[in-house]
């Protein structure tokens, strides 16, 4: 009984995630240790203060994960990321206020997996944060430099020249900024038809998300307006707080959200709803993030004769919803981000 209790421990340490919390802020770098050791599996190695602290203890501690507050003296949280993933990359969460949710996006773009509000971290949702931390940890991240050419898209001949599609519908969630901003940033200003897309995103979040976006693509980028009309060339963001979806008359509409929805904005609904307007001419796609929110969404858009794209695993920062559309055979195709882009290209340009 003895050996086994002893073998059980050590294993149980090895398992360990190892965090490193970078903030500087003494109160709430002492509330994420409290949470995020609350279950037993992680363990906080250190705590840095600023930025530069934190890219020497990324050397000195080798933690599997970080978290990061953006405003921070002497080094603030970019810069650090940016240092951090050129030159040793691991699995970066920022954790930072409403106010700086444009400027946390900024650090997606440097190569951090995703941004959560203070606000939302508290002792009524401390085991959300704790798993998603040890998911996060098992990411494989890598070298992120900004200054390196983009890689060339395949010319892969993966669909008709011509289509009567008439609307594409996005889902994603944990790694589905960055996922977003790849593929938008390759498409034309006058994409011929309307991209809706459902983020997960936490409430007072979508504007820095949006702004981001809108600086990176050719399209233009906006929150989707209740009673508003698709038009071409325009990518429709749903906001958190309620649900969008797509009503008979092909206008924007919204569902109320209910506090017991685990997902917000909800996946299945956009694409549900597209799937019963459009039927035949709509595509949906299945991006990055844990969970299986989009799965019945996917599941009415092929029932109503539609397509459905699903990214594969090797580019996917989280491949759970992903997965549950391809395990559940809905998935028409299984594409690379690169290969989601050529696909839109030679179908629609």
């Amino acid at each position: 009984m003895s050996v086994t209790l002893n073998s059980n421990l050590i294993s149980r340490k090895i398992h360990m995630t190892r965090l490193l919390i970078v903030d500087d802020c003494p109160i709430f770098r002492h509330m994420i240790r409290s949470f995020a050791e609350m279950n037993g599996d992680i363990k906080v190695i250190g705590e840095a203060v600023n930025g530069l602290d934190a890219i020497d203890m990324v050397y000195q501690l080798s933690p599997d994960i970080l978290t990061m507050d953006i405003n921070m003296p002497i080094m603030g949280g970019l810069d650090a990321i940016e240092h951090i993933m050129s030159s040793k990359p691991l699995p970066i969460l920022v954790i930072t206020s409403r106010d700086d949710a444009e400027t946390a996006y900024q650090a997606i773009a440097k190569g951090a997996l995703e941004v959560l509000p203070k606000a939302n971290i508290s002792s009524d949702n401390y085991h959300s944060f704790s798993d998603k931390v040890k998911l996060l940890s098992k990411v494989a991240v890598i070298s992120h430099i900004r200054s390196k050419k983009k890689k060339k898209l395949l010319n892969l001949q993966l669909a008709q020249s011509k289509t009567d599609t008439q609307i594409i519908g996005i889902a994603s969630s944990t790694g589905g900024p960055s996922a977003l901003a790849h593929i938008l940033s390759e498409l034309p200003k006058h994409f011929p038809v309307p991209i809706v897309v459902a983020q997960h995103l936490s409430d007072g979040f979508l504007p820095g998300l949006i702004s981001w976006l809108d600086r990176v693509t050719q399209l233009t980028v906006k929150c989707g307006e209740n009673g508003e009309t698709l038009l071409p060339g325009f990518v429709y963001i749903a906001p958190p707080e309620k649900h969008m979806i797509i009503n008979s008359s092909r206008q924007i509409a919204y569902l109320r959200r209910d506090t017991s929805d685990i997902y917000h904005p909800s996946c299945n609904q956009l694409l549900k709803s597209i799937g019963e307007v459009y039927h035949s001419q709509s595509i949906g796609m299945i991006l990055t993030g844990m969970g299986n929110d989009g799965l019945l969404g996917a599941r009415t858009i092929k029932d109503q004769g539609g397509f459905i794209i699903a990214q594969d695993e090797a580019s996917s920062a989280i491949f759970g919803m992903p997965q549950v559309v391809i395990n559940a055979g809905y998935a028409d195709k299984i594409l690379s981000l690169n290969d989601m882009i050529a696909y839109l290209v030679n179908i629609f340009c």
